[in-house]
């Protein structure tokens, strides 16, 4: 039985041979575009993760989370969640964070700015971004930002 299975499709592609090649290439031209595409990756991209940098820090009653620092040859991007755990809402709308190297030095100062005051339990995430290098990044500092 399989063999008669077998003769059939031997005939249909000897039939079609032209439509059956075309098929065969549309495939492999797929097959080529999907093993391509899902080569490419993020691996590029650098995370910095040193302890001063990504350690959750409070900054009177807010609370900065989840710190990434990531990065590649057009910048790097800062990102945290802000919590204001407190039962008030919270004045404080923007931040410099101060990113230093081992040494102390300071290679940047990025302002964050938040959309809006944080109500209690409150929480946000906010990006910050730079085309500077940071790949030397160690420690950072979060100050409240007194002038508008």
């Amino acid at each position: 039985m399989q063999n008669n299975g077998i003769l059939k499709f031997k005939k249909l592609i000897d039939g079609n041979k032209n439509i059956f090649l075309i098929i065969v290439a549309i495939l492999l031209t797929l097959l080529i575009f999907l093993l391509i595409f899902s080569s490419i990756d993020d691996s590029d991209k650098v995370t910095i993760t040193a302890e001063g940098i990504v350690k959750n820090e409070k900054l009177q009653e807010l609370e900065f989370i989840d710190i990434s620092l990531t990065g590649d040859d057009e910048g790097y991007v800062l990102s945290m969640g802000v919590v204001n755990h407190t039962d008030k809402d919270c004045d404080i709308t923007d931040v410099d964070v101060v990113i230093k190297d081992k040494n102390g030095k300071e290679l940047v100062t990025l302002p964050v700015y938040f959309d809006t005051k944080l109500t209690p339990e409150d929480k946000i995430l906010i990006e910050a971004s730079t085309p500077l290098d940071l790949s030397k990044a160690y420690t950072k500092e979060i100050i409240e930002r007194k002038e508008k």
